[in-house]
């Protein structure tokens, strides 16, 4: 788990590990609205603003989901592969959800399709998700070595699909995109 100041390099905590009993302790945080990251093997990424606190030990519940991963297949309408399509995933709240690499390490938050438009999303958690696929409407680019990454003005408009990631689904989805 680490902690810091959003949008800022203020004040940043060091990387520190959970307590037997599953507790973490921050000593030193400021009282101003903080940025929580907390990372565990198997689990999604829980990353989010917390605060603003008073002075003073503060306790609350962090519930990290099981992770899921979710194999999706991009296709035009007359069923041809889109490489390099830009795709990212929100959950209930529209809030993006960080993406785990194939290592398992928490990556960015927005993938691009390969050569043959797959891209798999790793570290969904299990539950509701909506899976958004095409240009980000904020203009955020991927940084990603892929070999073929869509040129800006050629992404799709961006679509969304719905999951329940609670549920079994198929194990490849196919998205296919209108002209």
């Amino acid at each position: 788990m680490a902690a810091g100041l959003p949008r800022s390099d203020a004040w940043r905590s060091a990387d520190v590990y959970s307590h037997e009993d599953g507790t973490y302790s921050l000593p030193g945080c400021p009282t101003e609205t903080l940025f929580l990251y907390v990372d565990a093997p198997e689990h999604a990424i829980f990353a989010s603003e917390v605060g603003p606190f008073t002075p003073g030990p503060h306790e609350f519940d962090i519930d990290l989901l099981p992770q899921r991963t979710l194999r999706l297949l991009v296709l035009d309408a007359s069923d041809s592969p889109l490489p390099g399509v830009f795709v990212s995933a929100v959950d209930a709240q529209g809030k993006r959800i960080p993406l785990r690499d194939a290592a398992g390490h928490g990556d960015d938050d927005l993938a691009l399709t390969d050569l043959a438009g797959r891209v798999d999303l790793r570290g969904l958690p299990a539950g509701p998700v909506a899976v958004l696929v095409g240009r980000p409407e904020d203009g955020s680019l991927a940084v990603a070595n892929a070999p073929y990454r869509m040129p800006d003005e050629a992404q799709p408009e961006r679509k969304e699909f719905r999951f329940d990631l609670r549920l079994a689904v198929d194990s490849v989805q196919r998205i296919v995109l209108p002209r």
